[in-house]
């Protein structure tokens, strides 16, 4: 996952033949046998369905992508539907299938409101082993006359549900905040309540599949290639939820500022250096199983550990002996013997609730276009249905024990 190899600074004392006493082990990688594109036509959407802009250029780029990258062997793999209260299937070209996004010609079905946990159930429904899924979307919910606060909240847990399901199923859903021109009807928490806009809105594309399946998907077409043309059609902010590993990752010591090495995960003679006045050590860590961006990865704010007197320095992303970060603890007091544990925390990102709208503000829907109503509901009931521990991997290393 990176570039370069890590340089271990050598203690004259060191003794740097241990292994790390976990491996994450390695499964073969399915063929992807179908491809499923669904595009939700119905309420807001039309907005999005111009040719040309960057919403229709990046559906294209997708199909595009999936094809040259070799993820799947022919065209007849990809299967394009319009969704929303039913699912239609456009038997056609990938090119007359991106024509038809149109706000005339996408008048396909129950073009009306539509449920996000509706959709994200039969989409899950339809994602069958070796499948990969996509999913666009505006990903608006809609309360209509019912209270906004209780629709949002049993949506959100409907979709915890689902995702459970998905997550139980080993399934990864990555999802991509997009941005495009809007020109259209924009409904807020009610049909009722709506509005002319002509401006940038975020969209989202939901990518599902087996983990592996996923992880082929990623490798293959990069966040850059994910693009609608401009600025604003590249991708704005992603996430990637799938089931945390069960077993701690590869790791091992590779360096301190002042002691031993005794073995890959322990340190002996530890103590801070006179010079510095500060001990430093330096872990390599396989961190190619979480599937998040390395914005977040190498984020010193997303780590903790547990002893009040090591912090977490830095974390680079450099790979070499199959590991891919390495992790810089220091400390300034005097070294007792401890065992240091460092966890990378399991938490969504900020700009979840940067761009969401809270449930009981819907008339900002309307104001703040940047954002989308109830985002942070939809996507935390993803992120509680995968995970039941807040903690997305943990190492120990002893020190002077």
């Amino acid at each position: 996952m990176g570039e370069g190899n890590v340089n271990p600074q050598k203690n004259a004392n060191n003794n740097t033949k241990g292994k790390a006493t976990n491996s994450i082990s390695t499964t073969s990688i399915p063929n992807i046998k179908r491809v499923n594109i669904f595009v939700e036509n119905s309420g807001s959407m039309f907005g999005y369905f111009e040719l040309g802009n960057e919403f229709s250029n990046t559906i294209a780029s997708i199909i595009t992508n999936i094809q040259t990258s070799g993820l799947v062997s022919n065209s007849n793999q990809i299967h394009k539907y319009f969704i929303n209260k039913g699912v239609y299937e456009q038997k056609c070209s990938s090119s007359d299938f991106i024509k038809k996004i149109t706000k005339k010609s996408a008048k396909i079905g129950h073009i009306g409101g539509t449920e996000v946990s509706a959709l994200f159930d039969t989409v899950l429904r339809r994602t069958t082993q070796g499948t990969l899924t996509f999913f666009i979307s505006d990903c608006i919910l809609s309360p209509g006359s019912t209270n906004a606060q209780q629709y949002v909240y049993l949506t959100k847990g409907e979709i915890q549900l689902l995702a459970n399901q998905a997550s139980e199923q080993n399934n990864a859903i990555v999802v991509y905040r997009m941005l495009s021109s809007f020109k259209g009807t924009l409904f807020g928490c009610s049909d009722s309540q709506k509005k002319y806009i002509t401006n940038n809105r975020p969209y989202f594309i939901w990518v599902i599949g087996e983990k592996s399946i996923v992880e082929q998907f990623l490798m293959k077409v990069p966040d850059n290639l994910i693009s609608g043309g401009g600025m604003i059609g590249n991708v704005q902010n992603r996430y990637v939820f799938f089931k945390i590993p069960s077993s701690r990752p590869k790791y091992c010591v590779r360096y301190i500022s002042k002691g031993n090495i005794v073995n890959a995960t322990s340190v002996n003679k530890a103590k801070i250096d006179g010079d510095s006045k500060i001990l430093r050590i330096k872990i390599a860590v396989d961190l190619s199983s979480v599937k998040l961006l390395d914005k977040y990865l190498i984020n010193p704010c997303n780590y903790y550990t547990n002893n009040k007197f090591y912090t977490i320095e830095k974390i680079e992303k450099k790979a070499g002996a199959g590991t891919t970060h390495v992790i810089t603890v220091c400390t300034k007091t005097k070294v007792s013997p401890t065992t240091l544990t460092i966890t990378l925390k399991n938490e969504l990102p900020n700009w979840v609730n940067t761009y969401s709208i809270p449930d009981n503000q819907c008339s900002q829907v309307f104001t703040q276009l940047q954002k989308t109503y109830a985002l942070e509901d939809v996507l935390s009931g993803i992120h509680s249905g995968y995970n039941q521990t807040n903690n997305i991997m943990s190492i120990s290393i002893n020190i002077n024990k």
